[in-house]
């Protein structure tokens, strides 16, 4: 079969709607609280740690959820492993170069940002490798996806204009963490299917649909309340 180089490995797993999400807490992390900063080589090397980590995550997850994607994601050219346009040896070679380069752009910003990259790397591996395979914890795996999605992005934006995390980031990071809390629960509804079949003991499968969405309309109410008071914008 023919080889799918590397790089157009990694243009397909870094999942552009999932990435300029991540990318979007980043740059508030960096805008927040005293607006957004001139663009800087350490933005650029931060969006670079941002999204070879993601990358990283979801070359691990293809491997270990390879069986459960043929069934929800059959034919998407963002999992190369369904489409076999990759075998797992691929997908690992692809996760460490991934987390190499992640790393390495992390030094570059400091030993903070070394710190954040570190665990946005041990996220994605838990959540999706044994023994802890946090994507099969009911609860454990909405809250591993929002730090991995939200407070990693919004720190490393933070860390890389220079300044100091500060009460204010709390709330608004608090917030956003909600909200995405609010969205990924619903993603169970996609992914049921394949869920079921292999047994992953989600929200929507475990407690029924009226429980997934009350802990989704909760955590939106609780995001909003928290948005108002990390801005407190006028009437």
């Amino acid at each position: 079969a023919e080889v799918t180089p590397l790089p157009v490995l990694a243009w397909r797993l870094l999942r552009f709607r999932v990435a300029t999400m991540a990318l979007t807490f980043m740059l508030l992390g960096a805008a927040h609280p005293n607006g957004f900063p001139a663009l800087s080589a350490d933005l650029l090397w931060a969006a670079l740690a941002l999204a070879a980590s993601y990358i990283a995550a979801t070359s691990a997850n293809d491997v270990a959820d390879e069986a459960v994607d043929r069934i929800n994601h059959p034919g998407d050219a963002a999992r190369p492993l369904v489409t076999g346009d990759a075998s797992p040896r691929d997908m690992r070679v692809l996760h460490a170069v991934a987390s190499g380069i992640a790393l390495a752009a992390a030094v570059l910003l400091g030993w903070q940002a070394v710190i954040v990259t570190s665990v946005s790397l041990a996220i994605g591996v838990t959540y999706s490798l044994p023994p802890a395979r946090f994507s099969y914890r009911t609860w454990l795996a909405p809250l591993a996806l929002a730090a991995a999605y939200v407070l990693v992005p919004y720190g490393l934006g933070a860390i890389a204009t220079g300044r100091e995390l500060v009460v204010a980031d709390a709330w608004l990071a608090s917030a956003l963490f909600a909200l995405f809390l609010a969205r990924i629960v619903l993603k169970d509804y996609r992914d049921r299917a394949g869920d079921a079949a292999y047994g992953k003991p989600t929200l929507l499968l475990r407690f029924g649909s009226g429980a997934t969405c009350a802990v989704s309309l909760g955590a939106l109410v609780a995001g909003n309340v928290l948005l108002l008071a990390a801005l407190r914008p006028p009437l």
